[in-house]
């Protein structure tokens, strides 16, 4: 019979057998791959394990903690607030973990703006206990200082915030260190800076040692009715002397006579003009002696003129101890004055 033939089951095994082993060989080496990077991966894991973690976790044991509760300040210290606004300040406060701690405030008169935290307590770096007073800045005026003594005022504005400059004059009466004027007045709104005149001790210059516009008269030793002044100014007759002021110098002292080694028998009149006015005049002998002191105070432009009156030529008049008095700066400011 013809007909379709039927296979043999030799073939039908061997194409089975042919086909497994066509089949395992595309597997294997996907089998291969995935055993190689389950192997590498496990390597890997291992090795970073023991790399990052320790083999054996130590034993952990809590003792507590050194850090305050919620709400407990005891611990805390203050931080410095100062020169901040109010509001600022409160948030600084907040910011350091003192949001719970009270605050309380106050007005202090300051020279510093409105509104700003002049002091605190507690004070920067203390304790902050339980609560905060902030004092914060309020208009200050100028108390009064005129005629106290210096150090007082200097500390009742330094109080007050203030810097303070002393600019020393010298006034004739006033007791030394005394307040004589402040800027800002007294009453006055404070302002950050300031000055105070205060009264200084005299200071004052000989005329023989000071520079004169023109001048024929000398320093020297002399002995006038038995007195000898060491810094006198001799002046011979006929002549004058002419000194630059400058309204600096405040008084004018001097024992005015003929020198005992002139021998008698002359007059000689001196006069003391200030400004083309004359404040002094007199006429002496021999022996003879007056004393001299004399306000020169806003004067510009002394001058001393010595005239014989009568007797033998020649002679001289002595100014002894003849002496300028005025403040420290203006006795420096006279000394340095060119001639």
């Amino acid at each position: 019979m013809c007909g379709a033939r039927t296979p043999d089951r030799r073939e039908d095994l061997a194409m089975t057998s042919a086909e497994r082993s066509r089949r395992r060989s595309a597997v294997l080496p996907a089998a291969l791959v995935l055993v190689g990077v389950f192997a590498a991966g496990s390597a890997a894991g291992w090795w970073a394990a023991g790399r990052y973690h320790p083999r054996y976790a130590p034993d952990i044991v809590v003792t507590g903690s050194d850090a305050p509760a919620a709400g407990d300040t005891t611990e805390l210290l203050t931080p410095d607030v100062r020169g901040l606004t109010e509001a600022a300040a409160r948030q600084v406060l907040a910011d350091a973990g003192l949001a719970a701690v009270k605050v309380r405030t106050r007005s202090e008169p300051a020279v510093a703006p409105q509104g700003t935290v002049v002091t605190q307590e507690p004070a920067a770096g203390a304790p902050i206990g339980g609560e905060v007073t902030l004092a914060l800045a309020a208009p200050a005026v100028v108390p009064r200082v005129v005629g106290a003594d210096v150090r007082a005022a200097v500390r009742d504005l330094r109080e007050l915030g203030a810097t303070v400059e002393v600019r020393r004059v010298y006034r004739a009466g006033a007791p030394i260190d005394s307040v004589l004027a402040s800027d800002p007045a007294e009453g006055a709104l404070a302002a950050p800076h300031v000055v105070l005149t205060v009264a200084a001790p005299p200071a004052t210059a000989y005329l023989a040692d000071l520079p004169a516009a023109n001048s024929g008269c000398g320093g020297a030793a002399v002995t006038v009715d038995g007195v000898r002044y060491e810094r006198a100014l001799r002046c011979p007759s006929d002549v004058d002397i002419l000194y630059l002021l400058d309204r600096r110098a405040l008084r004018l002292d001097a024992v005015v006579g003929q020198p005992d080694t002139d021998g008698a028998g002359r007059a000689i009149r001196f006069r003391v003009i200030a400004d083309g006015r004359e404040i002094a005049d007199g006429t002496l002998r021999a022996g003879q002696t007056r004393a001299l002191s004399l306000d020169t105070s806003g004067v510009v432009r002394l001058a001393i003129v010595v005239d014989a009156e009568s007797g033998p030529p020649g002679g001289s008049l002595v100014f002894g101890d003849g002496r300028l008095t005025a403040g420290p700066e203006a006795i420096a400011a006279l000394r340095a004055v060119g001639g």
